[in-house]
């Protein structure tokens, strides 16, 4: 029996349905994070001094800088899948689901951040927020796996291609799991194994293979199939 497939043109309304879904889930979540800052309490009498409240607010700089630490990554991601739609031909029921996984843990993300910004010093928070990035990233390399076997995508990538871009999107969750443990001595120092990507994703995009830039080139006009 043949699987239902969702198309751009004809039954595009479904194809739009798991797009859009995605794009809500993305700005709740990216939304979610201003609420692990919060407002700050009352001050105990001293409302009106200005001093007082800029002791609050020093008190909320690590809560800040895990809000902009969040939004980026949230907005790279976002970025990256809407990179990843444009090439999609289709979507079924199957890549849904998964579409639906990944979502799970895009949601997710306000609360390990919040736990950075709240215990900047304590490895366990961490721990979480690598976790939660790696199966993000390990998600992004399921839905796309998925989309090149079921032959969802526009262009049929050559398997050296796949492979290169399926390497691309897993190095991060690499660099994930090895900050596990660094995090248990050096909580600074497993951020640092984070930013390690950059580098990684540099020295992978020189052994680039011919064929890879039909799904990298943002400025390629690709119709649905």
């Amino acid at each position: 029996m043949p699987v239902m497939r969702y198309r751009r043109e004809g039954t595009g309304l479904e194809f739009d349905r798991v797009t859009f879904f995605t794009d809500a889930v993305f700005a709740i979540a990216m939304t979610l994070l201003v609420v692990e800052v919060g407002v700050p309490e009352a001050l105990d009498g001293r409302s009106g001094d200005p001093g007082a409240l800029l002791d609050v607010l020093r008190e909320k700089v690590p809560l800040l800088a895990a809000f902009f630490l969040g939004c980026f990554v949230i907005g790279s991601y976002w970025t990256a899948h809407h990179r990843f739609m444009a090439r999609m031909a289709a979507v079924d029921p199957g890549f849904a689901f998964l579409t639906v996984v990944y979502l799970t843990f895009i949601a997710l993300l306000p609360f390990p951040t919040g736990l950075v910004g709240e215990f900047p010093q304590n490895p366990i928070s961490i721990v979480a927020f690598a976790v939660t990035m790696g199966a993000v990233s390990t998600m992004e390399a399921v839905l796309f796996r998925y989309a090149w076997r079921h032959k969802l995508l526009t262009e049929d990538l050559p398997r050296d291609a796949f492979r290169w871009l399926l390497a691309m999107s897993l190095s991060p969750v690499l660099l994930f799991a090895l900050s596990l443990p660094v995090a248990f001595i050096s909580t600074g120092l497993a951020v640092l194994v984070w930013a390690l990507s950059i580098p990684v994703q540099m020295v992978l995009n020189r052994r680039r293979p011919e064929g890879a830039e039909l799904y990298l080139d943002p400025q390629r006009n690709d119709s649905a199939a």
